[in-house]
């Protein structure tokens, strides 16, 4: 499961990453035989590269992979690769068109059957103009280092920068530098001060005093108030300590989360030493924009990365650095991370070398002390003559820094630069260290957001704080009037009103408030959204219903079977454990066994909160007008498990009892889904009409990637090709012995009951893996073939490798008449006007209107233009209706 952050992915595409040492330890006899050449030892960026080989095995899938020199083959992928051609595998020629556009030092393997055993190598070099940045992002004003190589060398070669998408020529460079001599050739050049305005900008090499691209290279100039920024509240901990990590300006989503590595490792290429979500659980239910995370235990003595990571993926937004050091060692402490202009910074200090002349300086992030002077310094005795040597004590900047920016101040050794401890601080601007968002919901930008009419937004007071009176709300142009509330130091904003808005309609919150500074400032906030296109599910009484709340925990219904092959370490029975013999089975477990921790990979012997999330709430299921706002699972629910388990496999297999519908019509079935897809996991939902002797699908539920498709026959978009979804093979798709010991499964169509066909194209339901909350749905089916038959079976399947859960809970059957829905209105205000629509699909309708419900009039309303009308928003109230 990857969603567990200290495992592996574990599908790659193209030339992957998993391989077994051994394949790289020797070659055969044949590859020893085995020759590779280039026709060109040199080549300039784009030239076409011609390979040759022979001697090869012979297999149809040796291949020709390209990569950087110092690259083992099976460790990154290929940056080219080809499969030698036939009909002698033996021998052939490749040619790549386009080569490659990166100068450097390359190396052409020839590679063993589709694997990664090295038959025969060859060198060459790519060599050409380059021009390279040092940093890819740069803040406002941020020197830039450019460095270049393989010019020209006229003494009128230039650098200009210019922002993405103007061409040197046609606008001035915002900054530009001849070469430096005295070989022109090549050399750097610094750009101090940078760019100064956020956004892409490239810079070129251009040739002698004109307009022509001999080279160019990209970077970024964010804006500081924006962009995402991960902090530690301190430089350095000790080893027992909280550690907090804090953050800024984050995407906002529920997954987005806070990971621990040791100094220097990539996120996602080893597993996080600690890791939460951004709300500070294992399960992720809020998304938060800016706040802290607290993370207990020991960490060992060392240097760490905390990253703030995308979406439950490992996409870096930023990282910070700190240190776990020994008690022993020298500690330097601010009060606080975050100060105002001017605002007094204090330190404390211990374990100092107490001289009298230790001193605590204060230098921009990034300078070296000792190549540039302090911004601010004092000795550690508080003064600036140094007569005192203190172990440990407290330091203020009465009148701290006036400049924004990160800083680092550092503990200095008797008058010298040699650090013994620092701590990193922000100075923020003005308009940021007052009142500020930091939690929206729904968010600006949000193309799904809930149902309910309601507003939250929490406010962190800074250094003024939101004035309560001055708070303002408006929906849609509309003032609404919200409740304001202190939550600890900061500021709650809500907002609910009765009903639900349309699915998939468009809205705008604007909030607006001043702070209690002198001047005050006012700030504004929009929450434009899009409505979910969310499902009203309407039930009447079922035909059948079962919550399963008297089913015994560790057994099943009456009338219900199942069959399992998954394998099976553990042969105890137990509730409170993952990797037991109760968990390798469908069985009934009580909801509340999932509000603790559980015991996953039994042999590990600790505990895990992340089933946690068989809890999550997904806030998009409405039920007969209302949205659900607790977990599906209540009391009793059937739960099969592959998740947290010792073993190739899991497969499990659910039955339920022969219903009797005779005489029923228009037959549903709707239950409570408490699925969590992983990447290589199917659920299937089928049902049979002749007692489990043939199945008709339902739905089956698979990662989105693994959700082929094909060339629409009939033009249009690609479509879903059923046939190549269930029979494609993939390495890590469950197997397992069946009944007579034969190996089955390796594809998804092994754990299906009904007949692979395109047919079953329909049914196909693409998840997305390791989401907690998406696949937490009321799903309702209909079920044609089920009207009036005596003997109507359910099949539900599961089948992973480690691979999460499937849950079931309110099983029903209904009869419910295909009805069509009665289209709705929609209003909306753009300033003076209001429109007033309904789908475009609704059929012939009139749109009338009425001044009062008292006693209505209804007249037709003139002007109408298609399915919309605008009108002016000022006067007397109006009453609309659509009639048929």
């Amino acid at each position: 499961m990857r969603t567990l952050k200290h495992l592996f992915p574990r599908r790659f595409t193209g030339r992957g990453l998993i391989l077994t040492t051994a394949l790289l330890l020797a070659a055969s006899a044949a590859a020893r035989a085995a020759v590779i050449n280039v026709d060109h030892s040199t080549y300039a960026p784009g030239d076409n590269i011609t390979v040759t080989f022979s001697g090869g095995p012979g297999n149809a899938t040796e291949w020709i992979g390209i990569y950087p020199d110092g690259v083992t083959p099976g460790d990154v992928d290929s940056t080219l690769w080809s499969y030698g051609p036939g009909p002698d595998y033996t021998q052939g020629i490749v040619v790549f068109e386009g080569g490659l556009t990166e100068p450097g030092e390359w190396v052409a393997y020839l590679l063993e059957n589709d694997g990664y055993t090295i038959l025969a190598s060859v060198p060459f070099q790519v060599v050409g103009p380059k021009i390279s940045v040092d940093q890819d992002r740069y803040a406002p004003g941020q020197p830039i280092h450019v460095t270049f190589s393989g010019g020209p060398g006229n003494a009128a070669d230039w650098l200009g920068v210019y922002a993405a998408g103007d061409a040197p020529g046609d606008v001035n460079a915002t900054l530009w530098a001849y070469v430096p001599g005295p070989d022109y050739t090549q050399g750097a050049v610094t750009f101090d001060p940078g760019i100064t305005t956020p956004g892409d900008w490239v810079v070129y090499l251009l040739e002698n005093d004109g307009y022509t691209v001999i080279t160019s290279a990209t970077f970024t100039v964010f804006d500081a108030a924006t962009e995402p920024m991960v902090y530690s509240l301190h430089s350095a901990w000790l080893p027992e300590e909280v550690i907090e990590i804090g953050w800024r300006n984050g995407p906002g989503n529920p997954l987005d989360w806070i990971g621990i590595y040791p100094e220097g490792v990539a996120p996602g290429s080893v597993g996080s030493t600690r890791w939460q979500y951004v709300d500070g659980t294992q399960t992720g239910a809020v998304g938060l924009q800016e706040g802290r995370v607290q993370f207990e235990g020991t960490l060992e003595l060392g240097g760490y990365d905390a990253h703030l990571l995308e979406n439950d993926g490992y996409t870096s937004l930023a990282a910070t650095g700190f240190s776990v050091v020994d008690y022993f060692d020298p500690l330097l402490r601010s009060n606080q991370r975050f100060y105002a202009p001017g605002e007094p910074i204090t330190f404390t200090f211990s374990n100092n070398w107490s001289n009298p002349r230790d001193w605590i300086g204060i230098l921009p992030e990034g300078v070296t002390p000792g190549d540039e002077d302090s911004v601010a310094w004092i000795y550690t005795d508080g003064t600036t003559q140094g007569s005192t040597g203190l172990w440990e004590g407290t330091v203020v900047f009465a009148e701290g820094l006036t400049e924004p920016g990160n800083y680092v101040a550092w503990l200095l050794v008797d008058d010298g630069y040699f650090a013994i401890a620092h701590e990193r601080i922000t100075v923020l601007p003005e308009d940021q260290s007052g009142p500020r968002v930091t939690r929206m919901a729904p968010a600006n930008g949000a193309t799904a957001a809930d149902p309910r009419r309601r507003f939250s937004a929490l406010v962190t007071n800074g250094m003024t704080s939101v004035a309560p009176d001055t708070v303002t709300l408006t929906l849609d142009g509309a003032a609404v009037i919200p409740q304001v509330l202190p939550v600890g130091g900061d500021t709650e904003i809500t907002f609910e009103a009765a009903g639900l808005f349309t699915p998939g309609s468009n809205h705008e919150y604007v909030l607006t408030f001043e702070d209690d500074g002198d001047p005050a400032r006012t700030r504004t906030y929009i929450a434009a959204f899009t409505v979910a296109d969310y499902r009203n599910i309407v039930l009447p009484q079922p035909l059948v219903f079962d919550n399963f709340d008297t089913v015994p925990e560790g057994s099943l219904p009456a009338g219900w079977t199942q069959k399992s092959y998954t394998e099976m370490g553990n042969a105890d029975e137990d509730l409170t454990n993952l990797d037991s013999a109760t968990y390798a089975r469908w069985t009934a477990v009580d909801a509340t066994r999932f509000e603790g921790p559980l015991t996953p990979y039994s042999q590990f012997g600790s505990e895990t909160t992340d089933y946690q999330r068989v809890l999550s709430v997904n806030p998009l299921n409405v039920l007969n007008g209302e949205v659900i706002d607790t977990p599906l699972a209540q009391g009793r629910f059937l739960f099969g498990n592959s998740g947290y388990r010792n073993g190739l496999s899991q497969v499990l297999y659910l039955f339920s009892p022969d219903f009797d519908l005779s005489g029923q019509t228009d037959v549903n079935l709707c239950f409570y889904s408490i699925w969590e897809q992983n990447q290589d996991s199917i659920g299937a939902v089928e049902y049979s009409i002749n007692g489990g002797q043939t199945w008709l699908p339902i739905v089956y539920l698979l990662d989105g990637p693994d959700v082929l498709t094909m060339e629409n026959p009939e033009g249009g978009d690609p479509i879903v090709d059923a046939v190549a979804t269930f029979t494609t093979e993939y390495g890590d798709v469950a197997r397992y012995l069946d009944d007579q010991f034969v190996e089955q499964g390796g594809f998804y169509g092994a754990f299906i009951g009904a007949p692979v066909s395109q047919d079953l194209a329909p049914y196909i339901s693409a998840r997305v893996d390791n989401d907690a909350v998406g696949s937490k749905r009321i799903e309702l089916f209909r079920l044609p073939q089920a009207d009036g038959q005596a003997r109507v079976r359910f099949r539900f399947a599961h089948a992973g490798s480690d691979s999460w859960y499937f849950g079931i809970d309110n099983f029903g059957l209904y009869s419910i008449p295909q009805v069509t829905e009665p289209p709705m209105l929609e209003i909306t205000r753009d300033g003076g006007n209001v429109t007033v629509s309904w789908p475009a699909d609704s059929g012939a309708v009139t749109l009338e209107q009425t001044p009062s419900l008292t006693h209505p009039v209804w007249s037709a309303v003139a002007g109408v233009a298609g399915n919309s009308i605008t009108v002016p928003a000022e006067g007397d109230a109006m009453y609309y209706r659509l009639r048929r």
